[in-house]
């Protein structure tokens, strides 16, 4: 009985540092360039409650990059290669274009679950960077489905025709 006992509180005590562990790797998630894979056009969504929040981007090709549309490089779209479906402390999504075609970006956040820790949401921070320069966005969720207009903005090879926070569309 008394090594059973031992066996348990070690089990417990290995669990409780694999949790510790696990935590500790989302802290990181604040910092843009710590979160998925880079491109010429890079948008990383994070945020601290528990949810889901949900990164939509309206592309040229008239494509929605979304999680119900994660990968559509094959018709020259975006790639969103982390999509936090929790929420939680250090919360991140994040989406690139290694190539991306000319035109308009229609940025938006979708609070997708509210849950029942935070069922009216909080503060939600995007980071568009076009061509390594990066412009932050900073909106407030508060009713599941809400769907806030972020950042609209026009690329061309060139650089951006309208560069983010010119045509600033958060509220």
């Amino acid at each position: 009985m008394h090594n059973q006992l031992k066996g348990i509180l070690a089990g417990a005590y290995i669990l409780l540092i694999v949790l510790l562990l696990l935590t500790t790797c989302r802290h990181h998630r604040g910092n843009p360039d710590e979160v998925g894979e880079d491109g010429d056009i890079k948008i990383t969504m994070f945020w601290d409650f528990p949810g889901d929040v949900d990164l939509h981007v309206d592309q040229p090709n008239g494509n929605e990059l979304s999680f119900m549309n994660m990968d559509d490089s094959a018709n020259r779209g975006g790639v969103l290669d982390v999509d936090d479906r929790t929420g939680g402390r250090g919360s991140a999504e994040n989406a690139y274009w290694r190539d991306p075609m000319e035109g308009r970006y229609r940025v938006r956040v979708v609070y997708y679950r509210a849950d029942d820790e935070a069922p009216d949401g909080g503060p939600v921070r995007v980071v568009v960077k076009i061509n390594g320069r990066s412009t932050e966005y900073n909106i407030e969720l508060h009713n599941a489905q809400d769907d806030i207009p972020v950042t609209t903005f026009n690329y061309s090879r060139r650089g951006t025709a309208t560069r983010p926070g010119q045509n600033d569309t958060a509220q």
